[in-house]
């Protein structure tokens, strides 16, 4: 199986489980293979760095109120990093302060274990690395 297939694999198996529990996902096309007329018409139109994943979790899991809007760039399990272009948008995405938050995670075990840790506690996680050792 290669890289590419690993992380999709995964991706899949995360998106499976968020229409599980209810809420809305759509997996963006960015990195995604695009036939040449698709190509010509997105020319300029889709800017790099954009997560695969935009999930919506709904207000009563939010402390401000209204709805949460998840950007989420799944890399596979061992190995992958994020573009500067990636970088950047997670960045930017999590400088907008209330309902907005972008993370990367390795895998379908990390999503999910950051997603479910947020439905318990609302707030960003800052330190990743000893959420996850916790687990």
């Amino acid at each position: 199986m290669t890289n590419k297939q690993e992380e999709k694999k995964e991706q899949s198996k995360l998106v499976q489980w968020t229409r599980e529990q209810g809420f809305m996902v759509w997996v963006t096309a960015n990195g995604q293979f695009l036939n040449t007329w698709s190509a010509i018409n997105a020319r300029g139109h889709m800017g790099k760095g954009l997560s695969d994943l935009v999930i919506i979790l709904p207000a009563k899991y939010s402390n401000t109120g209204g709805s949460i809007l998840f950007f989420l760039e799944m890399k596979r399990i061992k190995g992958g990093r994020t573009s500067k272009q990636q970088h950047e948008f997670i960045l930017l995405a999590n400088s907008v302060k209330g309902s907005i938050h972008a993370h990367v995670a390795h895998g379908f075990i990390e999503a999910k274990a950051y997603l479910e840790q947020f439905l318990k506690e609302p707030e960003p996680i800052e330190d990743l690395d000893q959420f996850i050792k916790d687990l």
